[in-house]
């Protein structure tokens, strides 16, 4: 017996990349990163002037889900900064620079929200955003600020001292419209990616299933029973959203062993839901 949580919104009973062992699914895995720990108290400025700072790395196979940098604000920065990712050009740990357009860009963090001290922000990727990086191929990942000016703005932390990592250190620099490298500093920083879900598996008569608030419906949407014998032992629905649990065809059934727990706030449409009868 296991568990089976719903995630992702609207989507199919046996639709794989809707079910998690864990709910809202299990945690990112890191791609690529550098410790905070390598901060060697130097720092880089990121403002209009300079108003995108990163470093190359590699990718995993996975899809994008977040970006973590070591950074702090100076003064009183207004308005929002992103994390992007671009393609690679140049060597890698030694001349890498993004090309091209932007690859994929994080949702807006606010600037006044940033701590004064160092502190790991992250910046969540959503949408088209979520891409895939590719596994074994370069990117550029880039905090990215164009507000602000000498006065207020934010730092980036880098470690100048006994940099390890097997990228570089790159930026934008305005007054020259060019990407610039710097082989000599390696910022700290995590890309992550959603964990693997290519071995889940749907529902049996021996899972217990929750839809809870983390299942995706806080805008609605519809799980469709899309085989004709559907089955758990418990059926939790407590997600606190208003969506609709219906069926692919009028004999699609729901088969459930153990407890049936359905909030208010559902729409249900499947015909008949059958009680301690064991599938075989």
């Amino acid at each position: 017996m296991s568990n089976k949580f719903w995630v992702g919104g609207t989507g199919d009973w046996s639709d794989t990349d809707h079910w998690a062992s864990t709910s809202g699914g299990s945690s990112p895995e890191v791609c690529d990163s550098y410790s905070e720990s390598n901060y060697s108290n130097i720092c880089s400025i990121v403002y209009s002037a300079y108003p995108e700072r990163g470093q190359s790395f590699e990718g995993n196979g996975g899809t994008l889900n977040s970006v973590k940098f070591y950074i702090e604000k100076n003064g009183s920065p207004t308005g929002n900064c992103y994390a992007k990712i671009y393609a690679h050009t140049g060597t890698f740990g030694t001349s890498s620079v993004p090309t091209g357009s932007v690859l994929a860009t994080s949702d807006a963090l606010d600037v006044s929200t940033l701590a004064t001290s160092f502190a790991l922000t992250t910046f969540t990727f959503s949408g088209d955003d979520k891409i895939t990086l590719t596994d074994g191929t370069y990117y550029c990942v880039l905090l990215s600020y164009s507000g602000g000016d000498s006065s207020n703005r934010l730092f980036l932390a880098e470690d100048y001292s006994t940099p390890t990592h097997g990228g570089n250190n790159l930026y934008y620099k305005t007054s020259e419209t060019a990407w610039k490298y710097d082989a000599d500093y390696d910022v700290c920083f995590y890309v992550y990616t959603d964990e693997d879900t290519s071995g889940a598996s749907i529902p049996t008569s021996s899972d217990d299933v929750f839809i809870d608030e983390n299942s995706g419906f806080g805008s609605g949407g519809t799980i469709t029973l899309d085989e004709s014998l559907s089955s758990c032992n418990d059926f939790t629905c407590n997600s606190g959203d208003s969506f609709t649990i219906e069926t692919g065809q009028a004999d699609y059934d729901l088969y459930v062993q153990g407890d049936f727990t359905l909030e208010s706030g559902v729409t249900w449409g499947v015909d008949k839901v059958f009680f301690g009868i064991v599938l075989s």
